[in-house]
């Protein structure tokens, strides 16, 4: 596994149903409910408390300017919909993520570079770091830029195909939630045919939108994933990845891919639909090497 620097867009946990895993990995099993706040017993690392000051003024004049994710809320993976009793998988990973944002291991970056009249140029990144404050930018987990309408607030946004967004999570010791063992793909859930909108609330401060793109069933059979913590056994498809790690696609058994994604890609895939609330943090974080 290469050595990341702390997509972290971005934790994409494992999952307990359809696991075939016939190694003893009982410590990386997420317990069906996760409690809203976790104690960590270390008063050094921050908790998510509302929306940063925006020191010096966060207009449209400001940029450009970055937005980390302080809520998702995830509507759809694959067939499985918010909502749904048997939305098992859809519904730990909720309750990760929003574990994973409050303690800052997983810090998606929507980036607005320039807004001028109805055009704009935006990427999406991820920050390694303990506090807003702290944020250095994992580069290989960044996408490229894109441009997006802009009007009455609002940004509306293709990426082309070709183009990914990453979710890419860190835990505090600097171990990858996710891991390939292709030593050119970063150690991150890659979403492709990615649309989304972002509105801005009373003041350039917030955004809020939706985001949904594809994760190709292909990848999830090269990808290893922890659940919560990197802890148990090292699994045999998994080689070079933190001990723990299990296989995606097996973790997302039960899971049906999403006739969507086969037009807007090309090939089978699990269509991640989500909801998001972003909070304005400042200029582009330095990149995590520098």
């Amino acid at each position: 596994m290469k050595r990341m620097v702390t997509l972290g867009l971005m934790t994409f946990v494992g999952f307990v149903v359809g696991c075939t895993n016939e190694t003893d990995d009982t410590a990386n099993i997420l317990p069906q409910v996760v409690p809203d706040i976790v104690d960590t017993g270390n008063d050094d690392v921050p908790k998510q408390d509302g929306v940063p000051s925006c020191e010096g003024g966060a207009d449209t004049n400001a940029f450009p300017g970055t937005y980390r994710f302080s809520l998702i809320d995830i509507l759809r993976v694959g067939s499985q919909e918010k909502g749904q009793p048997t939305a098992i998988q859809l519904n730990i990973l909720q309750s990760q993520w929003k574990v994973d944002i409050d303690e800052y291991k997983l810090n998606i970056l929507l980036v607005v570079d320039s807004v001028v009249d109805a055009a704009a140029t935006l990427w999406v990144g991820s920050g390694v770091g303990l506090s807003a404050s702290e944020l250095c930018l994992e580069t290989q987990a960044s996408s490229p830029t894109f441009t997006a309408e802009h009007q009455n607030k609002s940004f509306t946004f293709t990426l082309p195909q070709a183009d990914r967004i990453y979710i890419y999570a860190q835990d505090h010791d600097g171990t990858t939630f996710n891991c390939t063992p292709d030593p050119k793909a970063p150690d991150a859930i890659p979403l492709s045919g990615v649309t989304g909108t972002a509105t801005f609330g009373d003041n350039p401060c917030t955004l809020k939108g939706t985001i949904t793109g594809c994760l190709s069933v292909e990848e999830t059979k090269t990808i290893c994933t922890c659940l919560a913590k990197c802890s148990g056994s090292q699994h045999a498809d998994c080689p070079g990845c933190p001990a723990g790690a299990l296989p995606l696609y097996g973790l997302l058994g039960g899971i049906q891919p999403s006739p969507e994604c086969k037009t807007a890609t090309g090939v089978d895939g699990f269509v991640i639909m989500v909801d998001f609330e972003a909070a304005w943090i400042g200029p582009p974080p330095t990149n995590c090497s520098e």
